[in-house]
C-alpha cells in the first residue's frame, strides 16, 4: 500500500540549515560588535530565514594578563592576546560543531574549527587583518611582528578552509583574493544593513515623506572617533560655508565635545547630543538622525562606516568619505570626498546643498527611493542566498 506521509529524509534535505553567526562574544547581544550580528539575526528572523547566534565566552582579564606576562618574558613584547591560540580555544570551548553552518564575523578561528570535518564554514568580515594593520589610523600601536605573522597565517588558513568569504565591501574582497590567494569564485560582497531598532524604524518608515524644509541646512554626524571620523574638518568647514552664504546647523551624536580642540567644540550652530542608546532610546535616535537633511561622515580611514547605512536607511542625502570600503556603504544620495579634502573643499559642497537647488533634490530623491536597500532584511536575504546558493 503506498505511503502518503511526509518523506522526512527528503524534507530534511530541502530545508536550509541554520546559519550560526559568530563574533568574539555573544552574537545575539546588540551591545557587542556594534550590534551588527544581532541586528542581522533579528531581521533574518522577520524574513523567515534561519539565522541564530553563538554565545562565545570571551576569556577574562586575568588570563590576558598572564598571557602578556608570558610573552613579555619570552619575547620582550606584549599585545595580541585576542588573536592567540589560547584566546581562540577558550572562546570556542564547548561549542558543538558537527553538522552546523557557521558564519564568523571574526577573521580568525581556532584550529579545531578550521579543521572540523563536518562543519560548513563561512566568513562575513568588514575587512582583513592585512588591511587593519596596514594603517596607523586603524592600529596606532603596532603588534609584535611574531603575533602578526602567526595571525595572518591562521587567517589565511581559515579563509582557504571556508566554503566562502563574504565581505562588507569590494575593497575588502579584493584583499581576500590578492593578499590571501582565495579564488574569486569563493569571495562575495554583501554590504551590511543599518543597525536601527526594528520597531522604531518601522514606525518611522510608515510615515509619509516630509516636505523640503526651510531655514538652515540641517547636518547630522554620528560617530565616536571625532578626528579619524573627520568631524574636525566638517566643523572647520562650517564658518567657511557661512561666509559663502550658507546657513546651516550640525547635530553631533556620539562624539563628546572634549574629543576635539576647544575652539572647534565651541563653534556656533553645533549641538552636542552625546551618546544615545540605540536600544533603550531608539525613537530618540531615529528622530534625531531622520530630522536632519544631510548625514555626514568624513573619515580619513574607514572600513565601511555603519553611520552611512543609517543615513541611507533613513533616506538622507549624505557627505561620505572616498576611502577604503566606505564608498560602498554610502547610499545613492551621497557625495564622496577624498581623505585629503580641505575644509574649503567641504564648505563648497555645503554651500551648494544649502541652496536646496537641483543637486540637493537629486540626492534626497535618490536616497529616499533607495532607503529599503540599506536594511538588514535586504542584506540577510542576500547572505542566505549565497550560503544556500
Amino acid at each position: 500500500m503506498p505511503q502518503h506521509g511526509v518523506n522526512r529524509e527528503a524534507l530534511s534535505l530541502s530545508v536550509p540549515a541554520t546559519i550560526w553567526m559568530a563574533i568574539a562574544g555573544n552574537a545575539n547581544d546588540r551591545a557587542q560588535w556594534s550590534g551588527t550580528a544581532a541586528h542581522l539575526i533579528e531581521s533574518a528572523g522577520s524574513e523567515g530565514l534561519a539565522f541564530d547566534g553563538l554565545v562565545l565566552d570571551r576569556p577574562g582579564e586575568r588570563l590576558r594578563r598572564a598571557w602578556n606576562l608570558m610573552r613579555l618574558l619570552r619575547t620582550g613584547k606584549v599585545g595580541g592576546f585576542q588573536y592567540s591560540s589560547l584566546f581562540l580555544d577558550r572562546l570556542w570551548r564547548g561549542q558543538p560543531l558537527a553538522g552546523r553552518t557557521i558564519m564568523s564575523c571574526y577573521q580568525v578561528l581556532p584550529d579545531r574549527v578550521i579543521d572540523a570535518p563536518d562543519l560548513a564554514r563561512w566568513y562575513y568580515v568588514d575587512g582583513t587583518l592585512t588591511q587593519l594593520w596596514a594603517s596607523a589610523d586603524y592600529t596606532p600601536r603596532p603588534l609584535p611582528p611574531s603575533v602578526v605573522e602567526e595571525t595572518l597565517v591562521r587567517e589565511r588558513r581559515g579563509y582557504h578552509a571556508a566554503a566562502g568569504v563574504i565581505c562588507h565591501s569590494r575593497w575588502a574582497a579584493d584583499s581576500v583574493v590578492a593578499d590571501y590567494g582565495v579564488s574569486p569564485e569563493r569571495v562575495h560582497v554583501v554590504v551590511p544593513g543599518a543597525n536601527l531598532e526594528p520597531d522604531s524604524y518601522g514606525r518611522w518608515h510608515g510615515q509619509p515623506r516630509p516636505p523640503t524644509p526651510g531655514g538652515p541646512l540641517r547636518l547630522v554626524f554620528v560617530g565616536m572617533g571625532g578626528m579619524r571620523k573627520g568631524l574636525d574638518r566638517l566643523i572647520e568647514a562650517m564658518p567657511i560655508a557661512r561666509a559663502g552664504g550658507a546657513t546651516l546647523t550640525l547635530t553631533v551624536i556620539g562624539c563628546p565635545p572634549d574629543a576635539l580642540p576647544a575652539p572647534l567644540a565651541a563653534t556656533a550652530g553645533v549641538e552636542w547630543l552625546g551618546q544615545i542608546d540605540k536600544r533603550r532610546d531608539a525613537d530618540r535616535f531615529v528622530a534625531a538622525v531622520a530630522g536632519a537633511e544631510v548625514g555626514c561622515l568624513l573619515s580619513r580611514a574607514e572600513f565601511g562606516g555603519m553611520a552611512q547605512r543609517e543615513y541611507a536607511a533613513l533616506g538622507l542625502a549624505a557627505i561620505g568619505p572616498a576611502v577604503d570600503g566606505a564608498p560602498e556603504h554610502a547610499g545613492p544620495g551621497a557625495l564622496l570626498v577624498a581623505a585629503d579634502a580641505t575644509p574649503a573643499d567641504i564648505a563648497a559642497l555645503l554651500v551648494d546643498l544649502a541652496r536646496r537647488g537641483d543637486a540637493y533634490h537629486r540626492l534626497r530623491d535618490a536616497a529616499w527611493a533607495a532607503r529599503d536597500e540599506a536594511s538588514w532584511a535586504n542584506a540577510a536575504r542576500r547572505l542566505h542566498a549565497i550560503v544556500n546558493g
